[in-house]
């Protein structure tokens, strides 16, 4: 298998991951100098774009979905565009980077009181120590191992009311 072949293949087991690792990743085989960089560096500030726009809020969840699947489709059909000649040589390429692994801790009351003022938290750590630092442990925690990005964000939804939080 060719190397253009094996690099196309990791950056879609990624994209499969999420845009951040197959982006991250396409920066470390991309040469600055080809042609097709500028493009890379357009679908990289897109996704900045979109990071932005869920961290800010105001938009839709099916706008923001649809942003979202709109740049993996692009980022899909600029990886099987990909020719030798792009990537960097192969002394210069960055082995991939492993994944950034950490665990989630949080505390959300199942049922809360109107009118009445709740604690609800959330914690990402990379280590259990610095994830449990300070926590009062309670019956209602949860705990998951996740994979941490650069970016995350905590939205909280009511499912079952259209207001749910006044």
């Amino acid at each position: 298998m060719e190397r253009i072949d094996t690099v196309r293949n990791d950056l879609k087991v990624l994209l499969g991951e999420g845009l951040d690792m197959a982006l991250k990743r396409l920066g470390e085989e991309i040469d600055p100098g080809s042609p097709k960089f500028d493009i890379y560096i357009q679908l990289k500030s897109r996704y900045s774009a979109y990071l932005s726009l869920t961290i800010i809020g105001g938009t839709a969840q099916k706008e923001l979905d649809q942003t979202y699947n709109a740049l993996g489709a692009s980022l899909l059909t600029f990886i099987n565009t990909l020719q030798e000649q792009d990537l960097k040589s192969q002394q210069e390429a960055a082995p991939p980077a492993a994944s950034k692994r950490g665990e989630l801790l949080y505390n959300i009351p199942h049922e809360m009181q109107e009118q009445h003022e709740h604690r609800c938290a959330v914690r990402v750590a990379y280590e259990e120590t610095a994830l449990l630092e300070g926590w009062k442990a309670g019956k209602e925690d949860v705990r998951r191992q996740v994979r941490v990005a650069e970016v995350m964000a905590v939205e909280m939804l009511n499912v079952s009311s259209d207001q749910p939080f006044e």
